[in-house]
């Protein structure tokens, strides 16, 4: 059985608790709801074991896949206008008052997705991620 991890990264790789930007295009489905398994691999700065979740994503959510709103005391953000297209969603989001900018890059293909999560912290330091995630079965009742 697999572990049920919820971490930060999880939650920016699925970027499923956002708004579409202003000029984006309408809300299109780009994964299909359901139980996915998400594996988040830390590579840098140290090579860490991946760590791998299930959670259910229900259709409304896979309509609202977009860059994740900031907190209001965080005063996070985005850099320019993110971009979205051909079921590829990219933005750089800049948070000064926790001292980091991160750049996400997730490619959505129904079943699955990818991508990549790059934190440059104001001390230099680097923090990459990969992300990869599947949809396993339907989500189960009690989900």
């Amino acid at each position: 059985m697999l572990k049920r991890i919820m971490t930060g990264s999880a939650l920016a790789a699925v970027a499923i608790c956002g708004v579409i930007a202003a000029n984006a295009a309408p809300p299109v489905a780009l994964i299909n709801s359901g139980k996915w398994e998400i594996t988040v691999h830390t590579t840098d700065p140290v090579d860490s074991p991946p760590m791998t979740s299930v959670t259910c994503i229900s259709p409304d959510a896979v309509m609202r896949i977009a860059p994740p709103v900031s907190k209001a005391s965080h005063d996070c953000q985005l850099v320019g206008v993110p971009g979205f297209q051909n079921g590829v969603l990219s933005y750089t989001l800049s948070c000064p008052k926790l001292g980091r900018t991160t750049t996400t890059r997730m490619t959505y293909s129904g079943d699955t997705y990818a991508g990549t999560i790059i934190i440059q912290h104001a001390d230099g330091s680097v923090m990459k991620q990969t992300i990869t995630a599947k949809r396993i079965g339907a989500c189960d009742p009690q989900d």
